[in-house]
């Protein structure tokens, strides 16, 4: 893995002012046996498909680490190129995916795993809303100069290191930055993209090694996976409920557990 954790022996969650750019390891994944041993197999596989992809030379800018934030700076980043673009990083999902705003050729990306297990695990649930539905990212990675280039002057986005993905849920058949209905009012509107909010959400219970910042904006929705919940998202899913309106409760409810989507990844990863 690219990154490792400032404070790794503690077991107490870090807050936003002061995480590290990191990921947490499969090493530490510490939850039911099964699921941690499927979740590294899962992991393991999707690095091992990055690999296989050409690498270059890192010449792309980095922020200066401060004190409250520490990174490794990598040696390497996947070559993105005419060829590399199609290359599958896992089963639904190509390296151009995650590079909509990398235009360039022969230039260097960063994509983390864990982001692309948590797009395989919504586009699944995607799926039982709506089975002509898709997930079209239209932001994973932008490179610092990127960021200014469309006026976003965070320092640390998750963005540049390959851990957020902005996303619209739209056809499958026609990708786009448009939302089609998932919520099954037959409207597409706000509440479509409260649905996708809850499915992250959902996914983040059930897996907390994905946990992360998810965001509504205008017309999409960041998420990404700095390793714990922003601190102006509810904490817990009692708080979370409370939020969720019973008609978007019912359909959450229908699509099952852990259990059945971790049935679901051994499925589609061939596990």
């Amino acid at each position: 893995m690219l990154f490792t954790n400032c404070n790794s022996n503690s077991s107490k969650s870090i807050r936003f002012k002061e995480f590290c750019v990191v990921i947490l390891k499969p090493a530490e994944f510490s939850h039911v046996s099964d699921r941690k041993e499927i979740l590294q197999i899962i992991l393991k596989r999707i690095q091992d498909n990055l690999n296989q992809i050409p690498k270059t030379g890192n010449e792309t800018r980095f922020p200066k680490a401060d004190k409250n934030h520490e990174f490794i700076k990598p040696d390497s980043l996947l070559l993105l190129n005419e060829k590399t673009r199609i290359e599958k990083v896992s089963p639904h999902f190509m390296l151009k995916n995650f590079c909509e705003k990398t235009r360039s050729e022969n230039k260097g990306i960063l994509l983390d795993p864990a982001l692309v297990l948590k797009m395989e695990i919504l586009y699944l649930y995607i799926k039982k809303l709506n089975p002509a539905a898709g997930i079209y990212i239209s932001s994973g990675y932008r490179s610092l100069k990127e960021n200014y280039e469309i006026g976003n002057r965070t320092k640390f986005s998750m963005h540049q290191f390959g851990k957020a993905a902005d996303i619209y849920i739209c056809k499958e058949s026609n990708p786009g930055r448009y939302f089609i209905d998932i919520n099954g009012d037959e409207k597409i509107n706000k509440k479509d993209r409260w649905m996708l909010m809850h499915l992250l959400w959902k996914i983040e219970n059930e897996f907390p090694e994905l946990c992360g910042y998810n965001q509504i904006y205008k017309r999409h929705v960041h998420t990404d996976i700095r390793g714990e919940e922003h601190p102006t998202m509810p904490k817990s899913l009692n708080k979370r409920k409370k939020i969720i309106k019973k008609d978007l409760q019912m359909k959450l409810n229908s699509l099952g557990g852990r259990n059945d989507i971790i049935n679901d990844l051994k499925s589609v990863f061939k596990i």
